[in-house]
């Protein structure tokens, strides 16, 4: 009896041993597979984050063979991440549990260039996983944006015509600087008023007082605006319809300053 006992014991935990073995080469399939590059840290009595391992996506998106940081602490394998809050971040995760995510992480040296998306977490006792994407592209493409809206912006203020923008309801969304200076207007007053209470015959007139030359342009989105279709019966050199880009605003621009 005992015999039969001591055999099934040794039967489930080689069973048990089979499946755990199964298991973890489910694991490392899941975790080669992934996408999304992955760094794993182990947390050491005393502070020290070392790198232990990465999977394959990490060499693709890094362009680095990572294996070459397994023994290092993250500040020695990744210089740039030193005076950070990202080390840190990594040990709280490892040590209390909680998640961490953030993004624009920047590397800037001979060997990783970029900005990445982290998310960490922790997947056993001082362990942690940085899982991350590159994000680089997507930076360049938002920055390139900004500058585009700035230099829009910019133009849109700066230009010598009277330039302003109305919703479907003839409201004012935005006006540049030489209309509130012509039209002899603060911001705060007219936008969000309607149009048509300052292109008034009083308003013309003074609008040419102040510049004999004025050159107006309305712009909407809505082709059956009022102001667009009879533009020209409001006082204005020129309609733009909206959507439009930057180009197009140049283009009218230079006809009307020409």
């Amino acid at each position: 009896m005992g015999m039969d006992n001591n055999k099934s014991k040794k039967t489930d935990r080689r069973k048990a041993e089979a499946e755990l073995r199964e298991s973890e080469v489910t694991a490392r399939i899941i975790f080669e597979s992934l996408p999304t590059g992955i760094h794993m840290y182990l947390l050491e009595p005393g502070g020290r984050l070392v790198f232990i391992g990465a999977n394959s996506a990490a060499d693709r998106i890094l362009g680095v063979d990572n294996s070459i940081f397994i023994g290092k602490t993250i500040e020695e394998a990744f210089p740039p991440l030193k005076g950070t809050e990202v080390p840190q971040r990594y040990r709280e995760v490892a040590g209390l549990g909680n998640t961490w995510k953030t993004e624009n992480t920047l590397h800037e040296d001979s060997t990783i260039k970029g900005a990445f998306e982290v998310h960490a977490f922790r997947i056993a006792p001082n362990t942690v996983v940085a899982a991350f994407d590159d994000i680089t592209a997507r930076k360049e493409y938002e920055q390139a944006l900004k500058q585009s809206e700035e230099k829009y912006r910019r133009l849109y203020n700066e230009t010598p015509v009277l330039l302003h923008s109305i919703d479907r309801g003839g409201i004012l969304v935005e006006v540049n600087d030489h209309w509130l200076k012509t039209m002899g207007h603060e911001r705060s007053e007219v936008i969000g008023r309607k149009v048509a209470d300052f292109y008034t015959e009083a308003s013309r007139k003074y609008a040419k007082e102040i510049d004999p030359a004025v050159k107006a342009v309305v712009s909407s989105g809505y082709s059956d605006d009022a102001s667009m279709s009879g533009y020209q019966s409001g006082g204005f050199k020129v309609c733009l319809k909206k959507p439009y880009n930057i180009e197009d605003l140049c283009s009218i621009l230079n006809d009307l300053m020409a």
